[in-house]
């Protein structure tokens, strides 16, 4: 078919094709895949999308159309969803549970095409692609569409407005040329963000001509000094392209690792041949194995293979500790080739692989892994694997674990406390912020370390005195590092969002108010409601006599006693902005629109400080150089409803919005 056909028929889609007929040439399609611009746009045009879609979009859109067709021949309309903490005997595979987080295909047009499956019975099991069953079980609980899990934010920050690809919608984080935005990013972004803004690091520090000297000095030394394992691979790549003595040192651990895969090739061939009896990595010294694994995507195919094969234990040799340390070890690979044998592991539920191979499967960039560990996720009874797969969900923007996460956190007797807060360091958000900083009071050492992880990817400004304070009060270096490495990242956070630490008075007093708060919200709810509400107008009586410290320390204390309530949260926004403090007001501003946005949008005095908020904090960070920032908070103020702030306040958030638009193009 050509191009013009396919067109013709987009542009006619009361004329549907044979059902039947346009299910199975979908399916061919997507086994047989499509090379050519021609075969995309015949696909494009049977879902009725543009003929110019992009790759990526018309792909997700043909499986996604496949899957739902699936999911209704088996009688799953929607995505099951379960009480918190407790699973049925038969579950839902991770087709389903994938096209339950997916948005809708743009078109109905196989809203009555036969499905292939047919009809089954309860219990039946059918295999799905690379060998995942799906299970009819029992009728699962419908979730408002609202609900869904992974849901995007309509309302998202400049971190999550920057892209990866071009194609995308928001800020391309590959044409970033702000080396102190970069770096800002290398420590406090996604881990996605981290290893792209490495790259773009190396990428301009190569011809540095034209940046501010000062800032190339910084970059190289940030770039040299960073001992972060999760982008080592990406500090490698960038550090042998430099000059001076880093440089030379990452070439010659370039060098040293050619030969060390030689070697392993060959002992790999010796192996398989009969030649050798021991698996040749697993035999390895601790530091050469990771010497060798680092670089997993530089491998050859040959071993690759070889890893895939030993990982689901076909080599009938490795024992099953030697598989987990193995998986363990190539945590950080990040290398799609190896993506086979890690889905193999948790479709077969080996309980000692299974969280070592869900955090190796969420640090991997493929959009296969969303439905895996949602497969896995959902069939898997065991709470400290169902901990880990639910953190692992957290990472490609699956949120379904947060409430159980969130349930485990308020047992605090329970022996999976450490895993919890490593499931919450990618799914938590400003909520769990203050419940994070409770456990600060902990003594055993595994909560505290990862307590204080969790608090380096929340990155929230309240953590800044806690943290300062647990410094002063341990003796173990390892915590103390830990801690400058989170305080660092939350102050890189906070200027990617605009915003800014409070001052060091201001902050030990709001620490000490949401402490007394939170010593006693173990009291009655009741008791607790009237609490709040007495602080809430406390605080506005102090800030009609001008005493603005005491009125915010009663604000916070009303918004700990109650977190889901946002009149307190709001009150200290609109005290910040009166006073010209934007930088403080939108931290506040954000997290009561985490709250009730609808709230904040219809209230007319809230609405317009918010957005005064943005635009004189976007002036001020343009001032100072940070345009990319500057562009990010107008984005950010645009995407919110200001129907009620005035129209002169919209219009010139528009202008300048355009500006910086223009500015950058």
């Amino acid at each position: 078919m050509s191009e013009h056909s396919a067109d013709d028929r987009a542009a006619r889609p009361s004329q549907s094709p044979n059902p039947t007929a346009l299910a199975s040439r979908l399916r061919k399609r997507l086994w047989a895949g499509a090379a050519s611009g021609e075969h995309l746009a015949e696909i494009a045009a049977d879902l009725e999308m543009p003929a110019n879609s992009e790759d990526r979009a018309v792909a997700r859109a043909l499986v996604r159309a496949l899957s739902n067709r699936s999911r209704e021949a088996l009688g799953l309309a929607q995505a099951p969803v379960y009480a918190s903490g407790s699973l049925p005997t038969e579950q839902v595979s991770g087709d389903a549970a994938a096209s339950s987080q997916s948005v809708a295909p743009q078109s109905d047009t196989l809203a009555h095409v036969d499905g292939s499956v047919g009809d089954l019975p309860t219990g039946a099991v059918v295999e799905a692609p690379d060998g995942v069953a799906i299970v009819d079980g029992p009728e699962p609980v419908s979730r408002p569409a609202d609900e869904a899990p992974g849901e995007v934010d309509e309302r998202p920050s400049y971190l999550a407005r920057l892209s990866l690809s071009p194609e995308d919608r928001g800020l391309d984080l590959r044409r970033l040329d702000n080396l102190r935005t970069l770096m800002a990013l290398v420590h406090a972004g996604t881990l996605r963000q981290r290893r792209a803004a490495t790259l773009r690091l190396g990428e301009l520090l190569q011809e540095p001509r034209g940046l501010p000297a000062d800032q190339v000095k910084l970059a190289l030394e940030t770039l040299t000094q960073l001992r972060k394992f999760d982008i080592a691979y990406e500090l490698s790549v960038v550090c042998a392209q430099l000059p001076g003595a880093e440089g030379r040192r990452a070439r010659a651990a370039r060098k040293a690792w050619d030969p060390l895969v030689a070697t392993v090739a060959a002992d790999v061939q010796g192996f398989w041949e009969g030649e050798l009896a021991d698996e040749p990595i697993s035999a390895l010294h601790i530091d050469q194995q990771v010497q060798l694994l680092v670089r997993t995507r530089d491998l050859p195919d040959e071993l690759i293979r070889h890893l895939g094969a030993v990982i689901e234990g076909a080599d009938g040799r490795t024992e099953l500790s030697q598989r987990a340390s193995l998986v363990g070890a190539l945590l950080h690979a990040g290398d799609p080739r190896l993506l086979p044998s890690l889905r193999l592991v948790l479709v077969r539920g080996e309980s000692e692989l299974v969280r070592p191979a869900a955090r190796a499967l969420a640090r991997t960039e493929d959009p296969r892994v969303h439905a895996t560990l949602a497969f896995a996720y959902e069939r898997t009874p065991r709470a400290d694997l169902r901990l880990a797969l639910a953190g692992a969900l957290g990472m490609v923007g699956d949120t379904r674990g947060l409430e159980y996460v969130r349930q485990i956190l308020s047992q605090s007797d329970s022996p999976l406390l450490s895993r919890a807060l490593q499931a919450l360091d990618s799914l938590g958000s400003s909520e769990d912020v203050q419940r994070v900083i409770d456990l600060l009071e902990r003594s055993e050492p595994d909560i505290l370390m990862a307590a204080v992880r969790t608090l380096h990817r929340l990155g929230d400004g309240r953590v800044l005195v806690p943290l300062a304070r647990l410094r002063q009060e341990t003796e173990r270096s390892a915590l103390r590092a830990e801690i400058e490495e989170t305080r660092l990242a939350v102050l890189s956070r906070l200027e990617l969002l605009g915003e800014e630490a409070p001052p060091d008075d201001a902050a030990n007093e709001l620490f000490k108010t949401t402490k007394r708060a939170a010593s006693v919200m173990h009291r009655d709810p009741a008791w607790l409601r009237v609490r709040a509400e007495w602080s809430l107008w406390v605080g506005y009586l102090f800030r009609l006599v001008g005493a603005h410290r005491k009125a915010v320390g009663r604000f916070e204390e009303a918004a700990t006693l109650r977190p889901a309530w946002v009149m307190p949260v709001l009150a200290m926004a609109l005290a910040f902005a009166r006073r010209g403090e934007y930088a403080l007001a939108l931290s506040r501003f954000r997290r009561a629109l985490e709250i009730n946005s609808g709230y904040v949008e219809q209230h007319p005095t809230a609405v317009r400080h918010l957005a005064h908020s943005f635009l004189r904090r976007a002036e001020a960070v343009e001032l100072d150089g940070r345009h990319d920032i500057a562009f990010g908070l107008l984005e950010e103020a645009l995407a919110l409803d200001l129907r009620r702030a005035p129209s002169g306040l919209r219009f010139a958030l528009s202008q300048r919005h355009e500006v910086l638009r223009t500015r950058a193009a």
